[in-house]
């Protein structure tokens, strides 16, 4: 761990991932006549944020290019068969990467693994899909930020997602060779999969990772709150205990599963972003505190102040009022499809 915080993202990631650079692999993929997307850092991890963004990533791709054939590679052989990957991606294939909230140096190897494949398909139109941003305010996250700037603004047809206007404001900066794109998170695309019947009690779904703020005073007096007012009260999680690979047929099954769970509550309280949007495409209602990168609440800014079942915690919930009118609304993806439409004309 002590290494990892004192060398550079691209050193230590080349160590760590040695044996994967040097013994290549071939993956076995039946390739098809048709145009070609290419979604090559797909999560293997048990993090069910992530993988409802996988899970809408491909139906997205399929609903808006479906003359496309989708190839899948997941993140944790991304290293291991580049080669590979460089010899079977032609030059008009289209290339995604998965969007979430790890652009950045706070998960450094899903920024080392984005930089890759930038490097390494120069040729390729490349969407990185709706993201977040977040290097630290220090020697070491500024020069990352540096790096970063530098490997993305080479590559002449890289188009960066931003699911929020405080990131697409820091990504004009950051990398202001490259198109940036505004549109909303691409697990808002999920929206009334599933709709709860029954509900009752509330669903506590606090964070326990990097992210986490300790709560405060008046947080913990309005839990105390909740607490007596309510009989029921369970703890949410929005991770998977899974113990392989998170593949495509198993993350639906494990994605629609933490939706209906979701969906069972009167009340869903949390910290984290996902856990908001879960609750917002299954008309749940929710009350979000703050967390360190305040993801949930940019988001929520832009794409979700208007609804009136879903509010940042401000200390003055008047709770019976964020059970009326549960019913989202379709989000505006019109930009993203936009991107994704001009692939089918891109020209070298």
């Amino acid at each position: 761990m002590l290494i990892r915080n004192i060398l550079p993202i691209n050193c230590y990631y080349k160590l760590r991932f040695l044996k994967d650079f040097i013994f290549q692999k071939s993956i076995s993929i039946s390739l098809s006549k048709q145009k070609k997307i290419w979604f090559l850092d797909s999560p293997s991890y048990g993090n069910l944020g992530d993988q409802s963004i996988a899970y809408a990533t491909a139906k997205f791709l399929k609903d808006n290019l479906p003359d496309y054939q989708l190839i899948e590679v997941m993140e944790n052989k991304l290293i291991s068969c580049l080669s590979y990957l460089k010899r079977k991606i032609e030059k008009e294939d289209l290339v995604v990467l998965q969007g979430g909230g790890n652009l950045g140096n706070l998960y450094s190897r899903y920024e080392f693994l984005r930089r890759q494949v930038i490097k390494n398909f120069p040729d390729n139109k490349i969407i990185i899909f709706p993201q977040s941003i977040y290097f630290s305010d220090t020697a070491k996250g500024r020069k990352e930020q540096k790096i970063s700037s530098e490997i993305y603004g080479k590559h002449k047809n890289l188009i960066v997602c931003a699911r929020d206007s405080k990131a697409a404001s820091v990504m004009q900066q950051v990398f202001f060779k490259n198109k940036i794109c505004l549109c909303p998170d691409i697990a808002l695309y999920l929206i009334n999969l599933v709709n709860g019947n029954n509900r009752s009690g509330v669903g506590v779904c606090l964070r326990e990772d990097s992210e986490k703020i300790p709560l405060n005073e008046s947080q913990n007096r309005f839990l105390q709150n909740i607490y007596k007012k309510y009989r029921k009260i369970e703890t949410l999680t929005t991770l998977s205990l899974e113990k392989q690979n998170i593949v495509s047929n198993l993350r639906e099954k494990l994605v629609l599963e933490k939706l209906k769970e979701f969906s069972k509550y009167q009340l869903i309280i949390t910290d984290r972003l996902h856990g908001m949007i879960f609750a917002y495409i299954t008309s749940t209602p929710c009350i979000v505190f703050t967390s360190k990168t305040e993801k949930a609440e940019n988001l929520y800014k832009d794409w979700l102040k208007d609804c009136s079942f879903v509010s940042i915690y401000n200390g003055h919930e008047k709770l019976d009022s964020i059970f009326e009118n549960c019913k989202p609304e379709s989000l505006n993806f019109s930009n993203l499809i936009s991107v994704l439409q001009e692939t089918k004309g891109f020209k070298l």
